[in-house]
């Protein structure tokens, strides 16, 4: 499997070579992606050449604007392409999870006659699920669970908004934490190990991920969501944790692919 990583900021100002967090999973000529910062259609078709016809599904962590900024566009984007090729998206449904189905409203505007009358829009299908604890996706290649965390702290309705996914894929386990409190909102998951852990600090510090993740088998730490120990310290972030994860670390950039 491939992971294309369309954003690795963390929700800052504008940061030159760094979009906000997006990322996609390739596997078996199909694409299902996690988070969509701001310009992530964008980089994936213009900059990368990933064909986005093959997208099967759309996962968002949380409503906050730097991991679902570029949402609409990529919603608007995949049937625009698809009319641009005379064609139409591979799967007849794209399945899309949002912590909360009213986000749905930043695509249709509130108004579905609206969305009637753009006549290419018509190329892609969206099939749009709320989150849940638990399993929430599975089809041939892929199973997605959710999990909450206390990034936006604990609903007074019981309605969890904020989600870290565990994906089970080609015989591997990828965590991917979202925005979190603490690592210890990942413990459910963690305790069962994962092969890649990508990993948000925009809210921590690299040096201690590194150190709170050795208690647990992670045989690869990535790094995502980059605050600002990386964005303004690259080199001295890169050697803390090195000093104690040695080579079984990266630091995600742009427009870059790794293979799992």
């Amino acid at each position: 499997m491939k992971i294309h990583f369309l954003g690795t900021s963390a929700g800052t100002e504008p940061i030159p070579g760094r979009h906000h967090t997006a990322w996609i999973l390739e596997t078996n000529d199909t694409l299902y992606q996690f988070d969509a910062g701001e310009s992530c259609a964008y980089t994936a078709s213009a900059v990368m050449n990933i064909d986005l016809l093959k997208m099967r599904a759309i996962f968002i962590s949380h409503p906050h604007i730097d991991h679902l900024g570029g949402f609409p566009h990529l919603c608007f984007a995949i049937p625009k392409l698809a009319w641009k090729k005379n064609t139409k998206t591979k799967f007849d449904c794209i399945d899309v999870f949002l912590p909360d189905t009213k986000l749905w409203n930043s695509i249709t505007m509130g108004d579905s006659e609206i969305m009637q009358k753009i006549s290419y829009l018509e190329r892609a299908n969206y099939r749009v699920s709320e989150l849940s604890e638990g399993m929430i996706y599975q089809d041939e290649n892929i199973k997605v669970e959710a999990l909450h965390n206390l990034h936006l702290g604990v609903p007074e309705n019981g309605k969890w908004q904020s989600f870290s996914y565990r994906i089970s894929c080609e015989g591997k386990t990828i965590i991917f934490s979202g925005d979190v409190k603490s690592t210890d909102d990942l413990v459910p998951f963690l305790t069962d190990g994962c092969d890649l852990l990508l990993m948000e600090t925009g809210h921590h510090h690299p040096d201690d991920v590194a150190r709170n993740v050795e208690n647990y088998r992670v045989d690869m730490l990535g790094y995502i969501h980059c605050g600002r120990d990386i964005l303004e310290n690259y080199a001295g972030s890169e050697q803390a944790i090195r000093e104690i994860r040695k080579e079984r670390f990266f630091i995600a950039e742009d427009a870059t692919t790794r293979e799992l």
